[in-house]
């Protein structure tokens, strides 16, 4: 009903609201007109319909002009029209300025940003566990077949390269938890992820990772094309 009352105010650009009101109530009453003289009755129903006649034209009178008021008053709180005494004047539907605009499309920029980094943490989180679930049965195949544990080394390790012709200083802080390096030459840096993959331990056939990995995040990953890098194609 809202929008109607929006409708005719926006169409006559200037009016009241007694306008506004007898013009939907007449619409109202001729709508029911119609309807009525669709439909054929007996003459009891007839009698007995003019009867009630008048005191339900009074209340939906009563009940639209009510309703018309109340509608009025919305459309003022949200400055689509504007009143001064008797007069209603036509403001237009409220619109977005350049600058909220702006910021909007600065906002999805940001957040388009932020699921990009954090779909980017999840694959390194993914393919660190490929690398993980991989090292575990290699470590194992190969501890039953030498029966014997060999040396191991932690994780998480770096590993550092550098030319044999460096020379390097080392300097570890008394509580043993910093270490200084200092190279007289160019040197290289590899967490224990690089490390893993160049021993090819992040590639999976898709089926076993489809045992390894939680499935709605391989089928996330698989949406995405994430592991298409670490699926390993069938020899």
């Amino acid at each position: 009903f809202s929008m109607q009352v929006c409708k005719k105010v926006e169409e006559k650009g200037l009016t009241s609201y007694n306008e506004v009101a007898d013009e939907l109530v007449e619409e109202f009453f001729l709508e029911q007109e119609k309807l009525q003289n669709k439909v054929s009755a007996s003459d009891v129903s007839v009698d007995a319909s003019s009867k009630a006649k008048g005191k339900t034209q009074v209340y939906d009178e009563k009940n639209i002009r009510r309703r018309v008021y109340d509608a009025l008053n919305v459309l003022m709180a949200m400055d689509i029209i504007e009143k001064d005494k008797k007069e209603i004047r036509w403001k237009g539907l409220p619109h977005r300025s350049n600058q909220e605009t702006e910021s909007l499309h600065d906002e999805r920029a940001r957040r388009i940003e932020e699921v990009k980094r954090k779909r980017e943490s999840l694959k390194e989180l993914v393919v660190q566990n490929i690398c993980f679930t991989n090292l575990v049965n290699r470590n194992r195949a190969r501890n039953v077949s030498q029966q014997k544990s060999p040396e191991s080394v932690s994780l998480p390790f770096i590993v550092v390269n550098t030319s044999n012709q460096t020379t390097i200083n080392c300097e570890i802080n008394p509580e043993r938890t910093d270490v200084f390096f200092q190279f007289s030459k160019s040197f290289e840096i590899n967490d224990d992820n690089k490390i893993l993959k160049r021993l090819n331990l992040h590639k999976m056939g898709e089926e076993e990772m489809s045992h390894v990995l939680n499935p709605g995040v391989n089928d996330y990953c698989q949406r995405f094309g994430l592991l298409k890098d670490c699926i390993e194609q069938p020899r």
